[in-house]
Protein backbone atom coordinates (compact mmCIF):
# COMPACT_ATOMS: atom_id res chain seq x y z
CA UNK A 1 0.00 0.00 0.00
CA UNK A 2 1.12 3.55 -0.72
CA UNK A 3 0.36 6.95 0.80
CA UNK A 4 -2.20 8.90 -1.27
CA UNK A 5 -0.36 12.15 -0.48
CA UNK A 6 3.30 11.37 -1.21
CA UNK A 7 3.19 7.86 -2.73
CA UNK A 8 5.57 6.48 -0.11
CA UNK A 9 5.32 2.76 0.55
CA UNK A 10 3.59 2.19 3.89
CA UNK A 11 5.42 0.03 6.39
CA UNK A 12 2.37 -1.60 8.01
CA UNK A 13 -0.94 -2.76 6.56
CA UNK A 14 -3.27 -0.84 8.91
CA UNK A 15 -1.20 2.32 9.42
CA UNK A 16 -3.14 5.44 10.45
CA UNK A 17 -0.46 7.97 9.40
CA UNK A 18 2.19 8.02 6.69
CA UNK A 19 5.71 7.60 8.12
CA UNK A 20 7.13 10.02 5.52
CA UNK A 21 4.74 12.96 5.26
CA UNK A 22 2.48 12.46 8.29
CA UNK A 23 -0.74 12.36 6.22
CA UNK A 24 -3.71 10.75 7.97
CA UNK A 25 -4.62 7.63 6.07
CA UNK A 26 -8.12 6.29 5.47
CA UNK A 27 -8.95 2.75 6.37
CA UNK A 28 -8.63 1.17 2.95
CA UNK A 29 -8.44 -2.46 2.05
CA UNK A 30 -5.86 -3.64 -0.50
CA UNK A 31 -8.66 -4.08 -3.10
CA UNK A 32 -10.15 -0.60 -2.67
CA UNK A 33 -10.27 2.05 -5.37
CA UNK A 34 -7.96 4.31 -3.32
CA UNK A 35 -5.17 1.75 -3.34
CA UNK A 36 -5.55 1.11 -7.07
CA UNK A 37 -5.57 4.84 -7.84
CA UNK A 38 -2.54 5.76 -5.77
CA UNK A 39 -0.33 2.71 -6.29
CA UNK A 40 2.90 4.14 -7.57
CA UNK A 41 5.02 2.50 -10.18
CA UNK A 42 8.58 1.47 -9.41
CA UNK A 43 9.92 4.50 -11.28
CA UNK A 44 7.70 6.94 -9.38
CA UNK A 45 8.81 5.47 -6.06
CA UNK A 46 12.48 5.92 -6.96
CA UNK A 47 11.88 9.53 -7.99
CA UNK A 48 9.94 10.15 -4.76
CA UNK A 49 12.74 8.70 -2.59
CA UNK A 50 15.38 10.87 -4.23
CA UNK A 51 13.32 14.06 -3.98
CA UNK A 52 11.96 13.47 -0.49
CA UNK A 53 12.73 16.11 2.12
CA UNK A 54 12.56 15.62 5.89
CA UNK A 55 9.68 17.15 7.82
CA UNK A 56 10.54 20.64 8.98
CA UNK A 57 10.50 21.29 12.70
CA UNK A 58 10.60 24.91 13.67
CA UNK A 59 12.82 26.08 16.51
CA UNK A 60 15.18 24.17 18.74
CA UNK A 61 13.99 20.98 20.43
CA UNK A 62 14.35 20.07 24.14
CA UNK A 63 17.70 18.26 23.92
CA UNK A 64 19.36 21.02 21.91
CA UNK A 65 17.97 23.62 24.34
CA UNK A 66 19.43 21.68 27.28
CA UNK A 67 22.78 21.37 25.50
CA UNK A 68 22.84 25.10 24.81
CA UNK A 69 21.79 26.01 28.38
CA UNK A 70 24.46 23.83 30.02
CA UNK A 71 27.06 25.16 27.58
CA UNK A 72 26.15 28.77 28.42
CA UNK A 73 26.35 28.11 32.17
CA UNK A 74 29.72 26.40 31.71
CA UNK A 75 31.12 29.39 29.81
CA UNK A 76 29.67 31.87 32.34
CA UNK A 77 31.45 29.99 35.15
CA UNK A 78 34.62 30.00 33.05
CA UNK A 79 34.49 33.75 32.40
CA UNK A 80 33.65 34.62 36.00
CA UNK A 81 36.38 32.54 37.59
CA UNK A 82 38.95 33.69 35.02
CA UNK A 83 38.16 37.39 35.56
CA UNK A 84 38.03 37.19 39.35
CA UNK A 85 40.97 34.79 39.57
CA UNK A 86 43.29 36.94 37.51
CA UNK A 87 42.30 40.10 39.38
CA UNK A 88 43.37 38.49 42.67
CA UNK A 89 46.98 38.12 41.49
CA UNK A 90 47.51 41.62 40.13
CA UNK A 91 49.72 43.81 42.30
CA UNK A 92 49.17 45.60 44.62
CA UNK A 93 47.59 42.75 46.55
CA UNK A 94 44.50 43.92 48.40
CA UNK A 95 43.89 40.57 50.04
CA UNK A 96 46.20 38.67 52.38
CA UNK A 97 47.77 35.43 51.09
CA UNK A 98 45.50 33.01 53.05
CA UNK A 99 42.38 34.69 51.63
CA UNK A 100 43.83 34.55 48.10
CA UNK A 101 44.56 30.83 48.49
CA UNK A 102 41.05 30.18 49.79
CA UNK A 103 39.52 32.08 46.86
CA UNK A 104 41.67 30.16 44.38
CA UNK A 105 40.45 26.91 45.96
CA UNK A 106 36.84 28.10 45.60
CA UNK A 107 37.52 29.07 41.98
CA UNK A 108 38.97 25.58 41.39
CA UNK A 109 35.78 24.03 42.76
CA UNK A 110 33.68 26.35 40.55
CA UNK A 111 35.78 25.36 37.53
CA UNK A 112 35.18 21.70 38.38
CA UNK A 113 31.45 22.48 38.36
CA UNK A 114 31.86 24.29 35.03
CA UNK A 115 33.69 21.22 33.68
CA UNK A 116 30.76 19.01 34.73
CA UNK A 117 28.32 21.39 33.02
CA UNK A 118 30.46 21.19 29.88
CA UNK A 119 30.35 17.38 29.97
CA UNK A 120 26.56 17.41 30.47
CA UNK A 121 26.23 19.85 27.57
CA UNK A 122 28.20 17.50 25.31
CA UNK A 123 26.05 14.52 26.39
CA UNK A 124 22.83 16.39 25.55
CA UNK A 125 24.44 17.51 22.29
CA UNK A 126 25.23 13.94 21.25
CA UNK A 127 21.65 12.88 22.00
CA UNK A 128 20.26 15.89 20.13
CA UNK A 129 22.34 15.12 17.04
CA UNK A 130 20.90 11.61 16.94
CA UNK A 131 17.24 12.49 17.45
CA UNK A 132 16.71 16.07 16.29
CA UNK A 133 17.07 17.99 13.06
CA UNK A 134 20.28 20.02 12.90
CA UNK A 135 19.82 23.55 14.20
CA UNK A 136 21.82 26.53 15.34
CA UNK A 137 21.10 25.58 18.96
CA UNK A 138 22.78 22.19 18.48
CA UNK A 139 25.84 23.80 16.89
CA UNK A 140 26.09 26.54 19.53
CA UNK A 141 25.60 24.02 22.36
CA UNK A 142 28.36 21.88 20.89
CA UNK A 143 30.82 24.78 20.68
CA UNK A 144 29.99 26.24 24.10
CA UNK A 145 30.03 22.82 25.78
CA UNK A 146 33.41 21.95 24.30
CA UNK A 147 34.83 25.38 25.13
CA UNK A 148 33.55 25.21 28.72
CA UNK A 149 34.75 21.64 29.14
CA UNK A 150 38.34 22.25 28.00
CA UNK A 151 38.93 25.71 29.49
CA UNK A 152 37.26 24.95 32.84
CA UNK A 153 39.48 21.88 33.15
CA UNK A 154 42.55 24.00 32.39
CA UNK A 155 41.57 26.71 34.91
CA UNK A 156 40.74 24.07 37.52
CA UNK A 157 44.24 22.57 37.17
CA UNK A 158 45.83 26.03 37.37
CA UNK A 159 43.74 27.02 40.42
CA UNK A 160 44.51 23.84 42.32
CA UNK A 161 48.20 23.98 41.43
CA UNK A 162 48.39 27.59 42.69
CA UNK A 163 46.79 26.55 45.96
CA UNK A 164 49.16 23.61 46.25
CA UNK A 165 46.70 20.75 45.96
CA UNK A 166 48.21 19.55 42.69
CA UNK A 167 51.96 19.44 42.76
CA UNK A 168 53.56 19.15 39.35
Amino acid sequence: MFCPNCNAKLEMHNQQFCQDCGQKLTDASPDSELVKTYSASQETQIIHRTQQRPLKQTGPRPLSKASLAFGIVSVIILATTFNLGTSIFIEPYFLPAPVRHTLMFVFGILNALGFVFGVVSKIFNIKARKSEIQSKAIKAGNILGLLGLILNLLLMIISFSLVGIIVM
